[in-house]
């Protein structure tokens, strides 16, 4: 068998060409181009549309967020010396901890860096093998058999125990931090959840005096799941209706004139009515029967949430067997009520393994037919072999050298990255199927699966995929010539591993250039903001929507992304170690972007706090990726002969022990609040610390207990004080933008940032009505 590269083709001149270096620089080009292009939109416009970029930081009624100056650059230092605490208040304990994530990943690799780039790389170059160019940097490039192998399996263990190192800090920190998140005297920390209830006892009574019988006195009240059957429906109605009665209000408010719509299809056809009496009136009507439908006797679902009057309670509850049964009274901790998936909360325990594993058995046959897409992306990596395939692409690539780097280096990664963009909507869809109950479990699942199709389909499909076809016509011609094996399969695919480290690193350069700066740009986002608040959205509840969308970080996708870059960085370290520094790129920008983004950008308060449950997750899928690479580096490096591979060997089983003793040590303190921190805490409150306000209606569904609502007007809670605060906030923004210009005189682009032209709602609300608040809250206060 021949010694081949799969980076090396052969020209009809006979003329060694390798185009991995061309490729490299293309996309190296592209990447930094599109960066500085997204970064100066962002650093342009950061300044002159605070409502676009730091929405939070105009805020007066959400949580506190330190105030940076409305400049192009000076805010950039005091803004990177914000730390975890900072985040924490902002953001909540999730935010905090996937930023500590990344941080800790970046350090990872920047602790390997010197070994890599310093002692790696030159004694790949000087390996003796004969490759070129960027396949010159690679474990590839070093005979087989060569006493330098000792360097490769060293960084092995050196890996191994900078991950383990940091793994175990952060394990004590997050327990630490999990642990005063349990001491925060909210309903969810006096509570448990309890599931599949025999019917028998699906009362508030009955459950009350089971829990009693063991804790005596200690219950505070039951509340049994119901299904809101006709609420529901009635709720979204009504809120419909709402919407409908304040743009009638806002249009005659504002150009005198009577609205009238028509009661036919979309509005075109039927009778014509005025809108505002009509509207008045449906409203009226929906709130009538929803007060109704609510005092009708619901069916129980077989859930119910036990709040308990102390801490000591539900910690004992959720960690023991309460009946003889594993089947009923199936006791866990209680999830922060915006926290729960209500759809789901019905779904009865005992029968969630069988979901679980059809839904397993498809996400695997999904995983499996994308492999066919994925394998066809990563043949566009090596143009060799394609020319072999398809002749008529060679004049084209030879006549324009610049087609060559953009297919190559470009078009594949680019390709892969909009075919994975709705993975995270199926996994998401497979999970809801699952029965989570919890949207923290909904975003696990999803990460989970994500993970799956991240390991198998990008990382191994790619690499196996790759190398296939760079080494598949040798492969065959081994074995027609009589001397194929198994060996002529291994081999000519274990050459091929650390070229294909170059898609890799192109695919890194894009998930930087194009995720970061561009969330931090957000060009798209800004061009919506802009058609909205200048023609769509007139009401103040529209408005205020507008400048507080949804957040944006949705943790699924961002832990996998973060995840697969980490296993893609952590096995070819080694091999390719040019990969590692582009790795720091990544997460240092992932950093910068992940704190500015929940500091002053995402909604104030977010949807659910899960109090960072991803992290056991992330442990584990580290550890499982450290084993890859060592595995990975154990076969590399026998497969050339070298007898230092056995150094890999203690590394697994060490990784192993220490995977198995760390979750024992901290997986159960990450979980359950322990039993003499509650005691202590309930002794305090009994020695006159403030009692936590707990409220019955916590855990009941919006819909069952809503009151009856009406549009913003007069008495609005936010509409009281807003002309002071206001004027406060003008005068803050007219400092700032005075020292961005450098002129104490101009003040005009103050006014054109927040007028109240922008947010008067009409005679009918009698005040002017500030945005600034979630849409949460604004429904809150319409109530």
């Amino acid at each position: 068998m021949s010694d081949s590269s799969s980076a090396v083709c052969v020209s009809d001149g006979d003329d060694i060409q390798n185009p991995s270096l061309a490729a490299f620089i293309t996309a190296l080009v592209f990447n930094t181009v599109l960066s500085a292009i997204f970064l100066c939109w962002f650093y342009f416009w950061r300044p002159r549309s605070p409502k676009v970029y730091v929405p939070r930081q105009l805020s007066i009624v959400t949580k506190d967020v330190p105030k940076l100056p409305y400049t192009h650059f000076s805010w950039l230092p005091m803004f990177w010396k914000f730390g975890d605490d900072d985040i924490l208040s902002a953001a909540g304990l999730d935010a905090m901890m996937i930023y500590r994530v990344v941080k800790m990943f970046a350090v990872i690799f920047l602790c390997f860096f010197p070994y890599g780039v310093i002692v790696l790389i030159p004694l790949n170059v000087s390996g003796g093998k004969g490759l070129i160019e960027l396949d010159a940097l690679t474990l590839g490039n070093i005979d087989d058999g060569s006493a330098k192998m000792i360097a490769h399996a060293i960084s092995v263990l050196l890996f191994t125990v900078i991950v383990m190192i940091l793994m175990h800090r952060e394990y004590k920190y997050y327990v630490l931090r999990r642990q005063r998140a349990f001491l925060l005297k909210d309903d969810h920390c006096h509570s448990a959840l309890v599931k599949d209830i025999p019917k028998e006892d699906l009362s508030e009574g009955s459950i009350a005096n089971f829990f009693n019988s063991m804790f005596p006195d200690k219950v505070k009240h039951v509340v049994v799941h119901k299904n809101p059957e006709e609420c529901e429906d009635l709720f979204q109605k009504r809120e419909v209706a709402m919407r409908k009665l304040e743009r009638a209000l806002w249009t005659k408010d504002t150009t005198g004139e009577e609205p009238q719509h028509r009661l036919g299809f979309l509005g075109l056809f039927g009778e014509e009515v005025k809108s505002v009496p009509y509207w008045t009136k449906e409203l009226n009507r929906l709130n009538e029967e929803l007060a109704v439908e609510q005092k009708k006797e619901k069916t129980a679902n077989g859930a119910a949430f036990v709040t308990f009057t102390d801490m000591e309670s539900p910690s004992i509850a959720t960690q023991v067997l309460v009946r003889d049964s594993e089947k009923v009274y199936q006791v866990r901790p209680a999830p922060q009520a915006n926290n729960v998936y209500w759809p789901n909360m019905g779904q009865l325990e005992r029968y969630k393994p069988y979901r679980s594993l059809i839904i397993y058995l498809i996400t695997w046959m999904i995983v499996m037919l994308y492999m066919i897409p994925i394998a066809f992306i990563q043949s566009l990596t090596n143009l060799c072999a394609l020319e072999e395939q398809f002749s008529w692409i060679t004049p084209i690539i030879d006549a324009i050298p610049l087609v060559r780097g953009i297919l190559e280096g470009v078009m594949p990664t680019l390709i892969l990255t909009i075919f994975l963009a709705i993975l995270p909507l199926i996994c998401r869809g497979l999970t809801i199927l699952e029965g989570k109950d919890k949207h923290s479990d909904l975003e696990k699942g999803t990460f989970e699966k994500l993970f799956y199709f991240y390991v198998i389909n990008v990382f191994i499909g790619s690499t196996v995929a790759g190398g296939a076809l760079a080494t598949g016509q040798e492969i065959v011609d081994d074995f027609n010539e009589g001397t194929g094996g198994f060996n002529s399969v291994v081999d000519p695919l274990t050459e091929s591993l650390p070229g294909v480290a170059n898609f890799f690193i192109n695919f890194i350069m894009l998930k930087t250039a194009g995720s970061f700066p561009g969330v931090l740009a957000d060009i798209a986002g800004g061009a919506i903001y802009w058609i909205k608040m200048k023609w769509l959205a007139k009401t103040p509840r529209e408005r205020a929507e507008v400048w507080f969308p949804k957040a944006k970080i949705k943790y699924a996708k961002s832990y996998g992304d973060i995840m697969l870059v980490f296993i893609i960085g952590v096995t070819y370290a080694s091999m390719a170690s040019l990969i590692i520094p582009f790795c720091i790129l990544y997460y240092v920008c992932a950093m910068f972007t992940f704190k500015y983004e929940v500091m002053y950008v995402s909604q104030p308060v977010p949807d659910y706090e899960g109090y960072g449950e991803f992290f056991p997750m992330v442990f584990n899928r580290t550890m499982a990726s450290l084993i890859l690479y060592q595995v990975v580096m154990f076969g590399y490096l026998g497969a050339k002969g070298s007898g230092w591979a056995f150094v890999c060997l203690p590394t697994i089983i060490a990784t192993i022990l220490y995977w198995r003793f760390t979750n024992k040590w901290y997986s159960r303190p990450a979980k359950y609040l322990p039993l003499n921190t509650a005691l202590v805490v309930d002794e305090e409150t009994q020695d006159g610390d403030a009692a936590p306000e707990l409220r019955k209606d916590t855990y009941v569904q919006e819909c069952l207990r809503s009151a009856p609502t009406r549009p913003f007007g007069a008495d609005n809670p936010f509409a009281k004080n807003f002309n002071t605060c206001h004027q406060i906030e003008k005068e803050s923004q007219a400092n700032d933008f005075s020292n961005m210009w450098g002129d104490q005189t101009r003040t005009k682009d103050v006014d054109n940032i927040d007028t109240e032209q922008e947010l008067v709602v009409g005679s009918h609300s009698g005040k002017v009505l500030p945005q600034r608040d979630s849409p949460e809250n604004l429904k809150k206060a319409s109530v």
